[in-house]
């Protein structure tokens, strides 16, 4: 049975003043539609007004959507999020202790590529620059 859902961008659905009241987290997970949704809230992004995102990174999702998954990514960057994933994806030399205790790592620019092979769930955290 179909039912109607009222739909609308998180800029408008959130509204002005976003930048004056901040919320730390949003959980975006929307079956590769999170560049779409992500695209409706420019506004609270560019005013730094979520700050992490945590999303399921899913490139065959992405890409059945219509969207280029590592435009995803780009855009994160562009609005000056830093992007982790779990450090278990990557590999750290038998005997080193770099990473015991470490839940995450820091994607940068050059990985993005790289991360076409991962899914899972990612962060995103506004930078500090």
């Amino acid at each position: 049975r179909a039912a109607r859902v009222r739909v609308a961008r998180l800029d408008d659905a959130v509204g002005d003043g976003a930048e004056d009241d901040p919320f730390c987290l949003a959980k975006i997970d929307v079956e590769g539609s999170e560049l779409k949704v992500l695209r409706g809230a420019v506004s609270l992004l560019r005013a730094r007004a979520i700050g992490t995102l945590h999303l399921e990174w899913w490139p065959p999702h992405l890409t059945a959507m219509g969207e280029e998954p590592i435009a995803l990514l780009w855009f994160l960057h562009a609005m000056r999020y830093e992007i982790f994933a779990p450090a278990s994806w990557f590999s750290v030399p038998e005997g080193s202790k770099a990473g015991a205790d470490t839940q995450w790592a820091m994607v940068v620019p050059h990985q993005f590529p790289w991360l076409l092979q991962r899914w899972g769930d990612i962060v995103a955290r506004a930078a500090p620059w």
